[in-house]
């Protein structure tokens, strides 16, 4: 095999912690703050309690993208809420390729009776079950794994998969498992 063309560079951007926002909005440092900030960026801006986000204003300044993603992701948040219409309540909700579980959270913080959050990063999925058990929530679960390893017994009435087709080598068959979990 050879490689045909200039190298690649990739370059991480991880915003600088040092300058805290703790700082800048005189926010008492708090263990879960703390925790959060120990945890360096997170994938989604999620509330995770009393305030604590999981993504701080110098995040954005420092990584100018992440301001129009949340955008986009709150668009979708929104659109979420109407097809919903009155919430989850009694729901049982999917959130296929979760990363840190901005969908899940919001299904769960809306009534959803069970939740479950599926990823198959573990840095991610790490990151989800810290911000659940920074919550409190005791109606959602993570699980590290692959959608194709779902439970086929398990069944929901709703299943979210955003952003995740374009990460799998066969996204038919993740279609498949993710259609035979639904409820009719």
């Amino acid at each position: 095999v050879r490689r045909v063309g200039p190298p690649v560079s990739l370059r991480l951007i991880v915003p600088n912690r040092r300058n805290t926002t703790m700082n800048r909005q005189n926010h008492t440092e708090t263990p879960v703050r703390a925790a959060a900030r120990s945890r360096r960026i997170f994938y989604h801006d999620i509330e995770i309690a009393d305030g604590v986000r999981t993504r701080f204003a110098d995040d954005f300044d420092e990584v100018p993208y992440l301001r129009r993603t949340d955008t986009l992701l709150r668009e979708s948040l929104s659109q979420l809420d109407t097809h919903a219409g009155d919430g989850f309540a009694g729901r049982r909700v999917l959130d296929a390729g979760c990363a840190d579980g901005l969908f899940a959270f919001h299904a769960a913080r809306r009534g959803a009776d069970r939740v479950v959050g599926i990823e198959r990063n573990r840095f991610n999925y790490d990151h989800a079950c810290f911000i659940r058990d920074a919550c409190g929530l005791s109606n959602i679960t993570f699980t590290h794994g692959s959608v194709e390893n779902l439970n086929p017994s398990e069944r929901f009435d709703d299943v979210f998969a955003f952003g995740l087709l374009y990460h799998l080598v066969s996204p038919l068959v993740a279609l498949h498992t993710l259609r035979s979990v639904c409820r009719e």
